[in-house]
């Protein structure tokens, strides 16, 4: 089964069809723009577009994959296969001089030439500078009036007491933020607080789907920004941050 594998994959180029080709490319171009389109899915690329140092958005890849053609991929195919590095795990039912063996028909099917020092990079997170920057995109269909606002906190480069804190902080919040703009306010039906970790960069970002028909992204923001401030003084005391460290112990042991 591997070894057909393998040689599909080393004959991919040779045994491509032109009809294949664009049944895949035009799935490929309905996934991306239903993607887009998804009011949810926007405020995410938007977010991430401006704090990660290499993201390509799905609309961006809409835009690209229109003009590829089939003598495109091929070339790429060949140059992709060309050069890798390789790793694998074989675990099971096996001897390690049968896994040794298995590794080196894989190696020597693919033939890869080691990869160029300049292919490997890092992906980063890009810094917020301090204050508050706004950002507004349209979304792409102008009959949908789902606003999606987010706010977007981000608290710098940290480690793994400093992500057990805010996992602390994100499950405290998880009721009041529901109850407050969702249940007493009724900005939108769908609102949420999320721990970010891009990269080992830490934050928080709390999202309310709203209609644009009933109110306005700076209403919500400025409601959003309202429950954050009187957070602590109205939600914390000692007896719920030990109930959600307790809470959250029991949850990391049954994982």
């Amino acid at each position: 089964m591997l070894e057909t594998i393998l040689h599909h994959i080393v004959n991919l180029r040779q045994n491509l069809e032109a009809s294949l080709f664009e049944a895949v490319m035009e799935q490929q171009r309905k996934t991306y723009y239903n993607h887009s389109i998804r009011p949810t899915q926007l405020v995410r690329d938007v977010r991430l577009q401006l704090i990660q140092d290499v993201f390509w958005s799905p609309y961006l890849k809409f835009n690209q994959v229109r003009n590829c053609t089939l003598e495109n991929l091929q070339a790429f195919i060949k140059q992709f296969l060309s050069h890798g590095y390789l790793q694998g795990l074989i675990q099971g039912n096996i001897t390690s001089c049968e896994a040794k063996e298995l590794d080196g028909k894989v190696r020597g099917l693919l033939n890869l030439k080691p990869l160029p020092s300049a292919s490997c990079t890092e992906i980063r997170c890009m810094q917020v500078s301090l204050g508050s920057h706004l950002i507004q995109a349209p979304g792409f269909s102008s009959q949908d009036t789902n606003t999606l606002v987010t706010n977007y906190y981000q608290a710098g480069p940290g480690d793994i007491k400093t992500h057990s804190i805010l996992e602390v902080i994100t499950m405290l919040m998880e009721e009041p933020v529901f109850d407050t703009l969702r249940t007493q306010e009724q900005l939108g039906y769908y609102v949420t607080n999320t721990l970010r970790n891009t990269y080992g960069v830490l934050g928080l970002s709390v999202t309310v789907n709203t209609q644009a028909t009933k109110f306005t992204s700076e209403h919500v923001e400025e409601r959003i920004e309202s429950f954050l401030n009187n957070f602590a003084s109205e939600h914390l005391n000692p007896d719920k941050i030990n109930t959600a460290i307790n809470s959250l112990s029991k949850l990391k042991v049954r994982a």
